[in-house]
């Protein structure tokens, strides 16, 4: 198999030079071409990528990742597409690994690597080593230790990835309008599983990643751009607001140890799910947007209706979580009376919901701007709204024990501290809690979780 590595490159002259050192240390198949393309460049850079004999492309301006990707793969001749950033460094047998991945499920879409800097927990892995002088032996010892260990996801970065050239002319091609880049792997990983491919990490593959491209989380200009880029993926697939492929770790952290069996209402794209159940849990789940139920069916042992529940065998799951599901449903307390009769004594119920006294609904209302469409703070289908006070008489009116409540926080610039300083004044000259007050406004959506102790 041929295997053609796509490198977009925008000066960075030493993450350039340190990721092809390694490739040429790391990488024993012969059969391998690298394509670089010189994405807008400095004169010095430009000079130095001359000097490697591997462009392409050259564009002398910046279009953007996804443009070079696209660029990249239409001059390469490979069966094997490999996407990676230029600050990665590559670990021995990163290549062949990937590949066998790859070739292991003729269903695999795309296959990414671990690695110690990428933004979704589940590709993550604390770095075992001091300095890239101790990498390779790290990586060696993973391999060994997780050998075969292939797992399924919702979601891969591009820091490296890994795409059959079939199922990319199938596909297609990535969508430029996400450049200069971010959410263009969202948009790929979800085209893939919409077409019927699976995502895979490959556990035994390692490789590490500095971190030094142009998308900077500490520059302003990085938050706008996810931001845009973020709205543009919802609005293209018309989803809710805060709809993701990420699998949240804060609700993974509230779930006991040895949950077997979990009913998730509000599920997305089963993407906490299918982590879940490559751990041994059976996880039923419901999901009111076409397009993620769609990936969820795919990924979960089974997809239900809300209106399915009294149907399904009672005391049957040992966990619940309620991702949004109280606000859009006609009866909460129905659909809690519901839920707890399928809960087994001592199981654990986790309950996220939006914060409806949160910044940005504020806002838009002191604007006379306040509307429940498909951009506005709240969902659409969203019929109740709630506070961490009254989710907590509701669920404990109904008999469940509160076990903690953890809270989503937003982000705020000068002009928002502003706002939150001037109406907790006017909270407190009518004699309420400032400090509470400022507080919670910065909160998006409040996650409670609670035990079912069984009937009383």
């Amino acid at each position: 198999m041929r295997t053609s590595v796509i490198l977009p490159v925008r000066d960075g002259i030493d993450h350039t030079r340190r990721f092809l050192e390694s490739v040429r240390r790391c990488t024993t198949d012969t059969d391998l071409e690298v394509l670089i393309v010189d994405d807008g460049s400095g004169p010095k850079a430009r000079g130095y990528l001359d000097e490697t004999g591997f462009v392409a492309v050259r564009n002398p301006e910046s279009r953007g990742f996804p443009c070079a990707v696209n660029q990249g793969v239409s001059a390469s001749h490979g069966d094997l597409l490999v996407i990676c950033n230029n600050d990665i460094v590559c670990t021995p047998d990163w290549l062949e690994l990937l590949t066998a991945c790859v070739l292991h499920d003729p269903l695999a879409g795309a296959v990414g690597p671990l690695s110690n800097n990428i933004s979704d927990w589940r590709q993550r892995v604390e770095p075992g080593y001091a300095n890239l002088g101790s990498l390779d032996a790290f990586a060696r010892h993973w391999t060994l230790a997780h050998s075969g260990d292939y797992r399924r996801t919702t979601r891969l970065g591009m820091g490296v990835l890994a795409i059959p050239r079939r199922v990319w002319d199938e596909v297609g091609p990535l969508d430029e309008q996400f450049a200069p880049g971010n959410f263009e792997d969202d948009d790929y990983s979800l085209r893939l599983m919409l077409a019927g491919y699976r995502l895979y990490i490959a556990g035994d593959c390692y490789v590490h990643h500095t971190r030094g491209n142009v998308f900077r989380a500490d520059d302003p200009g990085f938050a706008v751009l996810l931001g845009r880029n973020g709205d543009l993926f919802r609005r293209n697939w018309r989803l809710s607001p805060g709809a993701t492929l990420y699998a949240d770790v804060d609700t993974r952290d509230l779930l006991p140890p040895e949950v077997r069996r979990l009913l998730h209402l509000g599920c997305g794209a089963g993407a906490l799910g299918v982590t879940l159940e490559a751990g041994g849990t059976e996880v039923v789940g419901e999901e009111p947007e076409e397009v993620m139920a769609r990936v969820a069916r795919s990924c979960l042992s089974a997809i239900v209706q809300l209106e399915d529940l009294p149907c399904l065998p009672a005391r049957s799951f040992d966990a619940a979580i309620l991702t949004h599901a109280l606000e859009r449903c006609p009866q909460p307390e129905q659909l809690l009376l519901d839920v707890r009769s399928l809960l087994r004594p001592g199981a654990t119920l986790i309950v996220e919901v939006d914060n409806v006294a949160t910044l940005r609904v504020l806002l838009d209302i002191l604007r006379l701007d306040w509307i429940r469409d498909g951009n506005a703070a709240h969902r659409a289908d969203t019929r109740h709204f709630f506070t961490i006070s009254s989710l907590g008489r509701l669920l404990e009116g109904l008999g469940f024990q509160i076990q903690g409540a953890r809270a989503r926080p937003i982000a705020t610039n000068e002009d928002g501290d502003r706002v939150v300083e001037a109406l907790a004044g006017v909270v407190a000259a009518f004699g309420g809690d400032a400090e509470i007050f400022a507080e919670r406004i910065r909160h998006e959506s409040y996650i409670v979780s609670a035990l079912y102790p069984g009937e009383r």
